[in-house]
């Protein structure tokens, strides 16, 4: 399992961006700074189930929950997971006579403290994504999303563990907008063959989106100029037709948190 790197860094601070790839891996992927060139690095730090109606085990399934700041560090993340699972103890935390320990995501909006259920399903905790969170029977909107504070609890009895807090920021466009400007110098040195790095990019970005069309976001960064910022010329998305016409399944959701230590 990986651990936080100190050479990990983009500009003056950490920032990882944490992905949840197709085979249900956690990766993150870095900008790691050595003898002075720029790379885009990648770590596996943890395998992750592959749901509840999975019939494979699970590696390390009989382990207790992990604090998330384990893999994570300290710094600037951008947590991304649909449905996102973490195996647990099954003799623990999924009693069958129901006397387990609970989980709880809590957040305030408008004054008002709302507390949401996370299921424990088949010895896995899981994550709901944050359009499932709801107000007054409604998914939150982006206005809403700005700046909330969510704090995972363990609940056993009258016990209460505080097991990780984070903060919510931006919505889509500008978390998208973000998210490309930060990787977006680090790809261009990162992958000086542009059809190696067109790719690389496009599956990152659909990745982090679970875009499924990738024309609809070819155009979307053609319109917004993104090319201009990593590539110096423009790319032809007919040149790398075999490969981006591929489909990407919507298997990751992007969810951006700020871990708080």
């Amino acid at each position: 399992m990986g651990k936080p790197d100190d050479r990990l860094s983009l500009g003056d601070r950490q920032a990882r961006v944490i992905v949840v790839g197709p085979n249900r891996q956690l990766y993150a992927l870095s900008a790691a700074k050595a003898t002075g060139a720029t790379a885009l690095a990648r770590e596996l730090l943890v395998s992750l189930p592959a749901g509840p109606s999975a019939t494979e085990a699970v590696p390390n399934a009989s382990q207790p929950i992990p604090d998330l700041r384990t893999y994570l560090g300290d710094g600037r993340f951008f947590i991304l997971g649909d449905q996102l699972s973490l195996p647990l103890d099954t003799k623990r935390y999924a009693n069958p006579d129901g006397d387990g320990h609970t989980f709880l995501l809590r957040y305030t909006l408008n004054g008002q403290s709302i507390s949401q259920l996370l299921p424990v399903v088949e010895g896995h905790l899981r994550f709901s994504r944050l359009d499932h969170l709801r107000y007054q029977g409604k998914p939150l909107s982006n206005e809403m999303l700005k700046n909330l504070d969510l704090k995972l609890y363990e609940v056993a009895g009258n016990q209460e563990n505080l097991l990780a807090t984070f903060q919510t920021t931006w919505g889509e466009e500008t978390r998208f907008r973000a998210i490309v400007e930060e990787l977006a110098p680090i790809l261009k040195k990162a992958y000086p063959d542009r059809g190696h790095q067109l790719n690389e990019f496009y599956r990152l970005i659909a990745q982090l989106f679970g875009r499924t069309d990738i024309h609809l976001l070819e155009s979307w960064l053609s319109r917004e100029g993104f090319y201009k910022k990593i590539f110096p010329v423009r790319f032809s998305v007919e040149h790398e037709q075999p490969i981006l016409s591929a489909k990407f399944p919507s298997l990751v959701y992007a969810c951006p948190f700020f871990l708080q230590s």
